[in-house]
C-alpha cells in the first residue's frame, strides 16, 4: 500500500507539472522514471519549482540530485562526527560560542533549574530530540504545575529553547522564527565556501518555518542577500510565489539585513566543525548584538533546495570538495 501511495503521489505531481508545461502527464512520468534511475532524482526534488522537470537532459547531467548529494556527503563527511549535528543538545554545547539564546535540556537538569528557566524566559519552544523537519515542535505551555511539566518534558525527551527574537525585518506576518538555510562546503584545506542560501518563512499561525511543515522558500543572491527569484511551497503553483501568503510583502528583491554578518557566521560555523564538510545551517537574523543566532546544522540538508536555480552545479561541487 505504501508503494501504491508513492506512485499515486508521483502521478499527481506529473499531472500538475504536465498541466503547467502543457505536456502529457504520461510523458512527464516516464521522464521522471528515467531521471530517477539514471541521475538519482527523487520526486521531492524533481517536481520543485525550477526543478528537474523544467531542465534539459544536458542540464540534468550536471545537476545536484538527491543521489549525487548523498554520494558526496557519504564520501566527504566524517560520520563519526555527525552526531554533533544530529543531537540538538550536542550541537548547542559544541557551538556554545555561537549560540546567543537560553536553552535547557530537562533530562540533565534539576527541578530548580527547570523552574528558574521557565520563570525567566518569556516564550519557550519545545523541540522533541527524536524528531526532524520541525515535527513535534510547538510552544511550551505550562499546566500551572511545574513538577508535572518537568516530569512531562523529561519523559518526552524534549529540548526547551528560548524563542529567539528576530530582527523586525525578518517578520512576514507569521508566528514562526524565520531562518536562512545556508549551505557550506569545506575544501580539502578546511576553507568554507557558501554555495547556496534559501530564506525559509513560515505561514500564518505555524511556529515552524520548515518547507516540509507548510512554509515557503525563497532563493537568495549569495553576494547581496536579496531574494533573487520567486519562491515555492508544497501548495504553490508553478508561477512561483511573488507575494508572501497572507501578506502584501513583495518577496523578489527583498533584502536580508546584516547579510555580510550572516555569511561570515555560516563560514565560521562550518570551519568550527571541519570533519563534516557538507552542511546546511539554519541561521536566524537576530535582534541581538551579534545580529545572528543558530538553530541547527544539517549534515543531510535538502538536496532540492541546494539545487534550486543552479547556484552551484554538480561539477562545481566536486571541484570544491576536491580542491
Amino acid at each position: 500500500m505504501k508503494y501504491v501511495g508513492a506512485v499515486k503521489n508521483v502521478w499527481n505531481l506529473c499531472c500538475k507539472s504536465g498541466a503547467y508545461k502543457n505536456t502529457p502527464p504520461l510523458y512527464v512520468f516516464l521522464r521522471y522514471v528515467y531521471c530517477n534511475f539514471m541521475h538519482g532524482y527523487v520526486s521531492e526534488d524533481y517536481f520543485m519549482l525550477r526543478g528537474g522537470f523544467e531542465r534539459s537532459l544536458a542540464e540534468i547531467r550536471n545537476t545536484i540530485t538527491y543521489k549525487r548529494w548523498l554520494n558526496v556527503r557519504n564520501k566527504f563527511n566524517d560520520h563519526t562526527k555527525e552526531h554533533v549535528l544530529l543531537n540538538k543538545v550536542e550541537t548547542y554545547r559544541y557551538f556554545a560560542d555561537f549560540v546567543h539564546h537560553k536553552w535547557l535540556y530537562p533530562r540533565e537538569s534539576t527541578i530548580e533549574q527547570f523552574e528558574e528557566f521557565v520563570s525567566s524566559v518569556g516564550r519557550i519552544i519545545q523541540k522533541p530530540l527524536e524528531e526532524q523537519q520541525g515535527h513535534g515542535v510547538r510552544l511550551f505551555v505550562s499546566t500551572g504545575d511545574l513538577n508535572e511539566d518537568f516530569k512531562r518534558c523529561v519523559e518526552d525527551n524534549v529540548l526547551l529553547d528560548e524563542c529567539i527574537k528576530q530582527d523586525s525585518r525578518m517578520m512576514f506576518g507569521n508566528k514562526s522564527v524565520n531562518t536562512i538555510r545556508i549551505y557550506t562546503i569545506l575544501d580539502s584545506r578546511g576553507k568554507a565556501h557558501v554555495v547556496q542560501a534559501i530564506l525559509r518563512v513560515g505561514v500564518g499561525d505555524s511556529v515552524v518555518d520548515n518547507y516540509c511543515g507548510g512554509g515557503c522558500i525563497y532563493p537568495l543572491d549569495l553576494d547581496t542577500g536579496k531574494v533573487d527569484n520567486t519562491g515555492w511551497s508544497h501548495g504553490a503553483d508553478y508561477s512561483g510565489i511573488k507575494v508572501h501568503p497572507g501578506t502584501c510583502i513583495q518577496m523578489v528583491g527583498y533584502q536580508i539585513p546584516f547579510w555580510k554578518e550572516v555569511r561570515q557566521y555560516a563560514v565560521a560555523l562550518a570551519e568550527h566543525l571541519p570533519e563534516v564538510r557538507c552542511v546546511g545551517w539554519d541561521v536566524v537574523v537576530a535582534d541581538n548584538p551579534f545580529h545572528v543566532d543558530l538553530i541547527e546544522g544539517n549534515h543531510d540538508a535538502h538536496s532540492g533546495m541546494l539545487a534550486m536555480d543552479q547556484k552551484v552545479t554538480y561539477k562545481q561541487l566536486l571541484e570544491l570538495v576536491n580542491v
